[in-house]
């Protein structure tokens, strides 16, 4: 929505701010997903039974 936005717009600034959100979301999404999933993971939740190797089970062991 925010590149149609920067289309659209018939202002530079507005165009701007929006590409600006655009690109500092594409930096942003992938660390938070990945913070995400390691707090998943050290507060318990495992991968599903079909992952073949579990990588973090050394970095993180299991708390019985």
């Amino acid at each position: 929505m925010l590149i149609a936005l920067a289309v659209y717009a018939a202002d530079l600034a507005v165009a701007t701010r929006a590409l600006a959100g655009v690109i500092f979301f594409l930096l942003t999404a992938p660390i938070s997903a990945h913070l995400l999933a390691k707090a998943a993971y050290e507060a318990g939740y495992r991968p599903c039974a079909d992952t073949k190797e579990d990588a973090m089970a050394e970095v993180f062991p299991q708390k019985d």
